[in-house]
């Protein structure tokens, strides 16, 4: 089994607006803030501003992801309950009904748009012109707080679930029927086994890194659905680990983070750190070394 290595080298888009999303395409990162109606559109390797682009009626963007194949951005709407594709030069910006509240997305092997829509637990995948191919309603004894969801290379689909009322707080498998297989976790905490808003899950390789909002910690699990490691926590620096996003192209790992304030009970800033990610096998030593930060 491959463990991720993660090293901080840089944060950009640091703001007191809370960062909702982040993603890349080409050499551009692009950052989504909290009730924003503008994508903030950054250099790869300056980090420097470039421009920000207006996503003309955009209401509630939750969540957003790119498609090298279709070259083109996705935003979730989920108060509109659209999702917007702009083109990667910006000249064209185009959106489609999702008939739902759409919160995660991400791309799926045949480039396809598969958006998580927590309202009726259900998967719904779309072509890149926003026509609906494929509908997974999951099992009912998954909570209507379903984040987000990725395919995986089994066929099979990674969901996470478990909102800020609820005491299930898991990352599982599940079937084209919407059955689930294996899971990881179980009543919401902090140890080695139990996850605490389990936001934003990841496809790297064979694994899936899960971004575990108030543990302030991303993990790495296999396929299956088994504890890999603990890649980043907050002695990396984070304060509330909200999307990921791993750009192939310069090997990185961006993180939308956001600090929390203890005094407010609330969220206070947001900006996205950048990580280098090597991979490096795993034996059994190194996975029984692995401690919880």
């Amino acid at each position: 089994m491959c463990g991720l290595v993660m090293r901080l080298v840089a944060k950009l888009a640091e703001d007191t607006t809370l960062t909702s999303a982040v993603t890349s395409l080409g050499d551009d990162v692009m950052v989504l803030r909290d009730k924003s109606r503008y994508v903030d559109v950054y250099e790869s390797r300056s980090r420097r501003l470039l421009r920000r682009v207006l996503i003309n009626g955009l209401q509630e963007g939750t969540d957003m992801t790119s498609c090298t194949r279709h070259q083109c951005v996705y935003i979730a709407d989920s108060k509109a309950k659209v999702i917007y594709r702009l083109s990667a030069d910006r000249t064209t910006l185009s959106k489609w009904s999702v008939g739902d509240s759409p919160l995660g997305l991400s791309v799926t092997s045949n480039h396809n748009l598969l958006v998580t829509c927590p309202v009726t637990r259900t998967l719904k995948e779309f072509t890149t012109d926003g026509r609906l191919v494929r509908e997974i309603v999951l099992e009912r004894n998954v909570s209507s707080q379903l984040w987000h969801a990725v395919e995986l290379s089994t066929g099979l689909y990674a969901v996470s679930y478990g909102g800020y009322d609820d005491d299930i707080h898991k990352v599982c498998t599940v079937n084209a029927l919407g059955q689930i297989a294996s899971c990881y976790g179980g009543r919401k905490g902090s140890s080695i086994s139990q996850l605490n808003l389990p936001v934003r899950l990841l496809k790297v390789d064979d694994s899936v890194l899960v971004a575990c909002l108030t543990n302030r910690r991303i993990i790495q699990l296999s396929s299956r659905m088994s504890y890999v490691g603990t890649i980043a926590t907050r002695n990396d620096g984070l304060g509330g680990p909200f999307a990921m996003h791993y750009s192939e192209q310069m090997e990185q790992l961006y993180v939308a983070d956001n600090a929390y304030s203890y005094w407010t009970d609330s969220r206070t800033s947001g900006c996205v750190k950048v990580f280098d990610i090597n991979i490096e096998l795993i034996t059994d030593d190194t996975r029984g070394s692995a401690v919880m930060q």
